[in-house]
């Protein structure tokens, strides 16, 4: 009986829609786009889709002016430093809402928890979990849930694209995530290290391109939104804001007598003399267009670094990695662009040889999965 109803209820929705759950809604900049990516790629496909709107509320608070639900020294001075900067806090806040709203196609309800969705699945012929850290079930992943592992009754087809795990050598949840996984119909993560981990637990699985990846300069440039930069600038792209490395963006500005733009409102830079810029995802876009040098430490930083074609440098903290950025720049042979921010920048040796054969090699095997994962789908 209970299966029955479940048909019928389907009944009432368009055949071949396909949901996709991941972050989309985080006020960061690798998160809209990615979203946006993935989604554009899928409906190329010839696919239906829409952004499962799954908003929980850690999320949203995460992203307020003020987070009360974290007492930290850093919190507070962060939330000292949104209360000061309070106007242009909330002008970048509505630059996102606005891009959510106007660029992804999204279900009409807001879902607040894993329950809702729960509820509402059956209207999707397949759900595709990715990208972003929706795998990742590590403290520092506050907006983590076990709805983006589909840890509920579904009757659809199961994919994952492009999911980040984060450390996969410390996961003490590792029993729940892999039997959860294992349900999946198609796996694909991003990372080699995650995709090696599965195969050793006797998981099928394929690494695939970050979505941003999937689609090209011509594209992305479709979405740009004009930002008004009258003079030539550096961008700093830091989610967290190094100091180190905000520092030795400071120094590169000097060098080339170009001021350093932010487009991320932190307490780390106070002092530092980089100038805040708002801007949502379709300005940053223009902002790393338009820039005459690259410094990040962001994988989709890094990404879009490289797809503009950008003077740029990846920076690491020094004696840290990045599997990310790593596995990124060692496939496209841009190993270069990684450098630890105790280093002093030489602009001359970080012009962009993008390999573009290469890179159309990776985006057509990472089509192909989505395309074989998706096949079929009624």
């Amino acid at each position: 009986m209970e299966t029955r109803k479940k048909c019928l209820a389907r009944k009432i929705y368009e055949v071949n829609m396909t949901g996709t759950l991941t972050f989309h809604a985080p006020h960061n900049y690798g998160s809209s786009l990615q979203s946006y990516a993935l989604q554009q790629k899928i409906m190329q496909l010839g696919y239906k889709n829409e952004i499962i709107n799954f908003r929980p509320h850690a999320q949203k608070t995460m992203y307020s002016l003020i987070d009360c639900e974290r007492l930290a020294p850093g919190t507070i001075l962060k939330n000292i430093d949104n209360l000061i900067h309070c106007r242009k806090f909330l002008k970048r806040k509505a630059m996102f809402e606005k891009f959510i709203a106007q660029k992804l196609k999204k279900s009409d309800e807001t879902w607040l928890d894993m329950k809702q969705t729960e509820e509402r699945a059956e209207k999707y012929s397949a759900i595709i979990c990715g990208s972003d850290q929706i795998w990742n079930r590590g403290e520092t992943t506050r907006d983590r849930s076990w709805a983006y592992y589909l840890d509920f009754p579904y009757n659809g087809r199961r994919i994952s694209y492009a999911p980040s795990m984060g450390n996969t050598s410390e996961m003490p949840e590792e029993d729940k995530q892999l039997e959860l996984i294992g349900k999946f119909d198609f796996v694909s993560v991003r990372e080699k290290p995650a995709c090696d981990y599965l195969k050793s637990r006797g998981i099928n699985c394929t690494q695939v391109l970050d979505p941003t990846l999937l689609l090209d300069k011509e594209e992305w440039m479709k979405i740009e939104e004009k930002i008004l930069v009258n003079e030539p600038y550096i961008l700093f792209y830091s989610i967290n804001c190094n100091r180190q490395a905000a520092l030795q963006a400071v120094e590169l500005g000097k060098m080339l007598g170009l001021k350093v733009l932010c487009p991320v409102l932190h307490p780390r830079l106070w002092g530092t003399g980089i100038q805040f810029i708002e801007a949502g995802p379709g300005e940053f876009l223009s902002l790393v267009h338009h820039a005459k040098f690259v410094c990040t430490n962001s994988f989709h930083g890094t990404v879009f670094s490289l797809l503009y074609e950008k003077p740029f440098v990846s920076t690491l903290n020094a004696g840290h990695k990045d599997d990310r950025r790593t596995s990124l720049l060692n496939a496209l042979n841009l190993e270069k662009h990684i450098i630890e921010s105790n280093e002093v920048i030489d602009p001359e040796k970080f012009n962009c040889e993008l390999d573009k054969t290469k890179l159309k090699q990776l985006r057509a095997a990472s089509e192909e999965f989505l395309s074989k994962a998706l096949e079929g789908i009624s």
